[in-house]
C-alpha cells in the first residue's frame, strides 16, 4: 500500500513539475513576430509602410522564463533591408534571427495632373497633393505646390509623377564644368557633413552628375543652387561617409 502511494505522490511531483517547465517557458508565435516586424518597422519610418517579409517566420520556443524580443536595425528601412531580431534574458542574448523585408513607402508629395513637356511653365491647375510610391525614389522631390509654380520645366514631366528639382529650371543657373573643384554636402538632420571633390561631368543646377571625393571615391550628387553638390543616394552616401585610411 505505501508502495502504490509513493508512487502516486512521485506520479503528482512529475506530473506538477512538467506543468511548471511548460509554463515557465517563453514563446514567440510566428503571428505575434509578423505583427511586431511591421509595427516596429512603421514606428521608424518617416512615410507610411507596406512590408514583405522575404523569408519563411517560424515560432520561437526557450526554456527560460521572461525571454524579450527586441529588433534592430541598421539599414534604411525602404526597400531591401532587413531586421535583426534578438531575443534576451537579463539582457544577455538567448537566440538571435535575422529577418529579410522588402519595404515600401508612401508619403503624399505634389504630383502633376498631366504631362508637362520641357519648356512649358508650371501652373497651380498642373499640380495636386497626392499619395505616391517612394520606395525607389533617389533624387530630392518638391514638398509644397509653391516650390514648382511658375517655374519652367527643364525636361518632360509625366502625368502623376512627383516633382523632382532638378526638373525645373530655377531662374539661378549654376554651370559646373568637368574637372571643377566642388564641395560635397551632406544633411543628416541638423548635422551638416563636408567634404570636397571634383566634377567629372558638366551640370546645371538641378543635374545630378558623377564626382570623385578627394580620397579616390566616385558617386553622384545634386547640384543646389549655390553650386554646392547635394549627396543624397544611399550607396553613393556609403561611399562619401567613409574615411580614408
Amino acid at each position: 500500500m505505501n508502495k502504490i502511494k509513493d508512487i502516486l505522490i512521485l506520479s503528482f511531483f512529475v506530473i506538477i513539475f512538467g506543468q511548471l517547465q511548460l509554463f515557465s517557458q517563453s514563446t514567440f508565435s510566428k503571428e505575434r513576430i509578423i505583427k511586431a516586424i511591421e509595427s516596429y518597422v512603421q514606428a521608424n519610418s518617416q512615410c507610411e509602410t507596406r512590408t514583405e517579409i522575404e523569408q519563411a517566420i517560424r515560432d520561437f520556443s526557450f526554456p527560460q522564463d521572461n525571454v524579450k524580443a527586441e529588433f534592430s536595425h541598421t539599414d534604411e528601412l525602404r526597400g531591401k533591408t532587413k531586421l535583426t531580431l534578438n531575443f534576451k534574458k537579463n539582457n544577455e542574448v538567448v537566440g538571435s534571427n535575422t529577418i529579410r523585408l522588402h519595404v515600401f513607402c508612401y508619403a503624399k508629395y505634389p504630383v502633376t495632373t498631366k504631362f508637362i513637356p520641357k519648356g512649358e511653365t508650371i501652373k497651380a491647375t498642373d499640380i495636386e497633393i497626392a499619395k505616391v510610391d517612394i520606395t525607389h525614389l533617389a533624387a530630392p522631390i518638391i514638398t509644397q505646390k509653391e516650390e514648382a509654380v511658375g517655374k519652367v520645366a527643364k525636361t518632360g514631366i509625366v502625368k502623376g509623377d512627383p516633382i523632382k528639382f532638378n526638373d525645373l529650371l530655377t531662374g539661378k543657373e549654376v554651370t559646373i564644368k568637368r574637372g571643377a573643384k566642388v564641395n560635397l554636402l551632406h544633411y543628416s538632420g541638423a548635422i551638416l557633413i563636408k567634404s570636397k571633390g571634383t566634377a567629372l561631368q558638366d551640370g546645371v543646377t538641378g543635374d545630378i552628375i558623377k564626382v570623385k571625393k578627394d580620397n579616390a571615391n566616385t558617386l553622384y550628387g545634386f547640384i543646389a543652387e549655390d553650386g554646392n553638390i547635394i549627396i543624397e543616394k544611399k550607396e553613393d552616401l556609403e561611399q562619401f561617409l567613409q574615411v580614408k585610411k
